[in-house]
Order: structure tokens, then C-alpha cells, then sequence
């Protein structure tokens, strides 16, 4: 054999106990066996000169594997290891058959076979296909009947012909506009009501769709033009601008969503509705502080015009008759 298969997994679990001039006696001992597809001999100096084991340590390193593994058989009185003797027993059909092989001058090609298989075969014609028509003559009146203009073939023709033209008819075309890419129309915008305290308001038309629109352009997505969260603030005087300062901080955010925008523009609302703001000019600081003073003393009385009692109301009326 000049090839034999070698489990690294099994050897290194057989031989994990040997040194290095074991393994290298070993692996030469095996060689041998697989290439002469024999035993070994039984005597030392035969595989001393087998492993070119020169030296004691190297001597002492063969005999050591020989008798671990290559046992002397107490049939033949050779040396054998049991696993090479399966491995060569399994390859023996293969090399007998390439030997064959090879007095014949190799394994036949592919093609070869294919040839002589295709040699072998009996044609036949397929069901349903026909090869060639079994009456000649009705092949000649059939090409006869395509070529006359009134033939069943020429009216199958023309029937046919009529049929692509009304499918060409009723195909409908995309325009010119379409073919270049142009924008088409908008649709009609639809007025929406927004009902509030059970009236009904009606909004600008298109007012929710250009909002709808610039939000969209922040990067907004699902956009409603018909939400109706989105009708009441614009009923109540939202414009425009609020949406697309709300969608752009919401980009910025990561909340790009139309929820989240229109949820902005309702709670900033809602806070500037909680404020009081004062009225007019806002006063300079001694006029706060005269207004603070005169808060401060709006109720304030004289000791002698304070009432603490019904006594000391009548003698604060006495004191004011006397005076």
C-alpha cells in the first residue's frame, strides 16, 4: 500500500505515553507494515535496520514500541498490530480492482460510458411528442390548408390578429408626464370639520395637508391630515409654523413621529393657556414699590378709628358727635 489512512485522534490517544524517538520508531514500524501489507519479523536486529536504530537509546526506543505494539502472534510467530491488519484487510478490494484497472489500461472515461450506455438504449418516442407524422400525406394537406387564404389556419390567423388589436385598444398608456416623471396634479383638498362644543367649524381647505406636508419634509412619518387632534388646534389658531418647529426638536429627539409632534404643539398650548400676564406696560420698580405700599395700606385705620367691640363703636360714634 502506498496509502493508508492515519486517525490522528486514535494515535494520539494510543501514544500519548511515548517520547520522541518512540514515536519516530513507531511511525517507521507502521510504514513498513502498511507498505509490505505484511507482519513484521519477530527478531530485533531485523527491526533495528528497519528504523535505522544506530544507537542504544534508539534501540531501546524500537523495542519498546515493537513490543507494545506489534505483538509477536503465536500462530505465525510474527509480530502484528491489529489495527493495520483491519485497515489492510478493508483496502485489499480497492487495490485489486486498480490493479485490474490498470492491465486494462485504466478505468474506462465518462464519455465512454455514456457512449456505450447511450448504445445500448432502444429509442422510443415519448408519449404525447411526436417525432415525425406517421402519414405523410396528411402532412401535405395540413401545410396545403395553412397556405390557402381561406384555410381553417388563415381564419385562426386573422382571428388572432383581431384579438391583439383589441387588447392594443383597451391597453391604457401611462401620459407623457407620467413617462418623464413629471408630479402629477395634487388631488382635490377635502374640507375637514373640526366640531367643538358641538358646533361645527369649518377649516380653510388644505390647511391640514400643507401641515401635514412640512412635517412630513422634517422627517415626520404617518403623517394624518384627518386627525382630529390635529383640526382642533388649528381651530384653535395654530399655525403652521408651531408643527414644523415641533417636528424639527422632535428630529432632533429622535421622536419623529406625527403623535409625539402633534402631542408637542397641544401641551405648549395648553401651558401658555395656564399663564396670567400682566396687562400693558410692565411697571418700573418704584412703581412697584408705590403699588406694593399702597396694597400694603389699603385697609389700614387710625388706633382711634379701629372698632373692637359694640361698646367701642358706640364710644368711637360718641367721640365723632363730640367733635
Amino acid at each position: 500500500m502506498n496509502y493508508y489512512e492515519r486517525y490522528c485522534g486514535d494515535y494520539q490517544r494510543d501514544t500519548a505515553h511515548l517520547s520522541l524517538a518512540e514515536h519516530g520508531a513507531y511511525t517507521m514500524l507502521l510504514d513498513t507494515y502498511f507498505s509490505v501489507e505484511k507482519p513484521l519479523p519477530k527478531e530485533l536486529p531485523a527491526l533495528f535496520r528497519v528504523c535505522r536504530a544506530m544507537t542504544r537509546v534508539e534501540q531501546q526506543a524500537v523495542k519498546a514500541v515493537a513490543d507494545q505494539f506489534f505483538p509477536i502472534s503465536g500462530i505465525d510467530g510474527l509480530r502484528h498490530n491489529a489495527r493495520a491488519d483491519r485497515e489492510i484487510a478493508k483496502a485489499r478490494p480497492k487495490i485489486e480492482a486498480a490493479r485490474i484497472n490498470g492491465r486494462k489500461g485504466g478505468r474506462p472515461s465518462k464519455e465512454k460510458e455514456s457512449v456505450n450506455e447511450n448504445r445500448n438504449e432502444i429509442p422510443q418516442k415519448p408519449p404525447g411528442l411526436f417525432v415525425g407524422s406517421e402519414n405523410p400525406a396528411s402532412e401535405r394537406t395540413s401545410g396545403a390548408a395553412a397556405r390557402e387564404p381561406g384555410g381553417e389556419a388563415h381564419q385562426h390567423q386573422h382571428q388572432f390578429h383581431k384579438s391583439l388589436e383589441s387588447i392594443h385598444t383597451q391597453t391604457i398608456y401611462p401620459s407623457d408626464k407620467e413617462m418623464r416623471g413629471d408630479p402629477l396634479p395634487a388631488p382635490e383638498p377635502i374640507v375637514q370639520a373640526c366640531h367643538e362644543n358641538g358646533a361645527a367649524a369649518l377649516m380653510p381647505p388644505g390647511v391640514a395637508g400643507a401641515c401635514c406636508k412640512s412635517m412630513a419634509r422634517q422627517g415626520v412619518q404617518a403623517c394624518n391630515p384627518h386627525h382630529p387632534t390635529l383640526l382642533a388646534l388649528l381651530q384653535a389658531g395654530a399655525v403652521e409654523e408651531e408643527f414644523v418647529e415641533a417636528a424639527r426638536s422632535a428630529a432632533i429627539k429622535g421622536k419623529a413621529n406625527f403623535a409625539y409632534v402633534i402631542g408637542t404643539v397641544k401641551r405648549q398650548r395648553e401651558e401658555a393657556a395656564k399663564l396670567v400676564l400682566h396687562q400693558g406696560r410692565m411697571p418700573n420698580r418704584q412703581e412697584l414699590l408705590e403699588a406694593s405700599n399702597k396694597a400694603a395700606t389699603k385697609d389700614w385705620l387710625p388706633p382711634e378709628l379701629r372698632v373692637s367691640g359694640p361698646e367701642g363703636s358706640k364710644s368711637g360714634e360718641n367721640r365723632h358727635a363730640n367733635q
